[in-house]
């Protein structure tokens, strides 16, 4: 499959930051020396706006980073599955990465090594990812992901401070694990209460202390609550530690907040009862009584943690490494980080549930 002058290629190229990304080019010269990979050829980008404005050149690759384009008909039959490697269109540009996930409306969850990241493609915008030997196109073998309590793709909640007096817990996914001064940490993704990480919704992620990060609570079915039940209630974007004071019709409650005493009105799906992780281990919360949670009191004295053995979190880690600011007044767009889905399956809200 020999490439020329004037043909359609792809590139590629780490300019951007993207590893292992493939662009669609246009050959401006043909190679003299097929076998010299060095050789650098000129270019130019398919995509207008990837040609840099005002270059008195366009640009070189060596010829090692070109590649032909791969025929359509090597897709056909082509099943997706977890552990697929694939080409996703992102950005103008082909990114690989792997399949870890398959969602309902013919989508797919896709992790990226570098830079991390976890996003929702359709199928449409997918491709199997095909290696060029130089003579023939030869597709990878699934690869067999992890599964672990926090491996990539994995729904969790990380803790964050709300105006300096009360901890409160978002939902999150786990994009990948890493270690940073000899100190375990997770890149992740927080989730807005519809969880969802389309492509053109994909926001920036954070990292965070492994403190930091826990399970998501066991689903649990409550009918009624009655009053003075402890529970959560999700407000703005997280889990916030409330009183039940109010019970009305078609399952409304009024639910004081812990740390500020601002009252709720508030539908049954908002509510969850009230459960500590310590330990590795979900414990019961206090049924009548709360216990108020604060930086103050309820981290320092029950670290909540991700696993045995793992160092509590304080106010000044959870500010430092959640880089977030939770303002109860500001709206779930400003609250959130990124926004994401159930790597899963289809999520209800039942008791606790989003």
């Amino acid at each position: 499959m020999a490439i020329f002058k004037d043909c359609e290629v792809e590139i590629f190229s780490e300019e951007d930051g993207f590893r292992n990304a493939w662009y669609r080019a246009i050959l401006e010269e043909t190679p003299t020396n097929p076998t010299s990979e060095s050789k650098k050829l000129r270019f130019s980008y398919m995509t207008k706006s990837l040609n840099k404005e005002g270059s008195s050149s366009p640009p070189t690759v060596e010829q090692r980073f070109i590649r032909p384009v791969p025929p359509e008909n090597l897709y056909n039959g082509v099943v997706f599955e977890e552990g697929t490697m694939v080409d996703a269109d992102y950005k103008h540009r082909w990114r690989t990465g792997v399949v870890i996930n398959k969602m309902e409306n013919d989508s797919y969850l896709v992790l990226f090594d570098c830079p991390p990241d976890i996003i929702q493609f359709e199928t449409k915008h997918l491709r199997a990812h095909l290696d060029w030997t130089g003579s023939e196109w030869v597709q990878p073998e699934v690869r067999e992901l992890s599964k672990s309590m926090f491996s990539p793709g994995t729904l969790v909640e990380v803790s964050c401070v709300i105006d300096k007096v009360e901890v409160s817990w978002v939902t999150a996914m786990i994009v990948k694990e890493i270690e940073e001064s000899g100190e375990k940490k997770f890149i992740v993704k927080v989730c807005n209460k519809h969880l969802s990480c389309r492509v053109d919704e994909a926001k920036p992620n954070m990292t965070v202390d492994s403190c930091c990060v826990r399970p998501r609570p066991p689903l649990f079915f409550v009918e009624e609550y009655d009053l003075r039940d402890c529970v959560e209630v999700f407000h703005g974007s997280s889990w916030r530690q409330g009183v039940v004071k109010g019970v009305h019709i078609e399952k409304q409650y009024t639910v004081t907040l812990e740390a500020t005493k601002d009252k709720l009105v508030v539908k049954h799906s908002d509510l969850r009862p009230f459960k500590v992780w310590e330990d590795g281990v979900w414990h019961n919360g206090p049924q009548q009584k709360p216990v108020k949670e604060s930086p103050s009191n309820a981290i320092k004295q029950k670290p909540m943690c991700s696993s045995s053995g793992a160092r509590p979190m304080t106010p000044k880690m959870a500010t430092k490494h959640a880089r977030i600011s939770f303002n109860p007044e500001e709206n779930v767009e400003e609250l959130s980080v990124a926004e994401t889905v159930a790597a899963t399956g289809k999520l209800e809200k039942m008791g606790i549930g989003l």
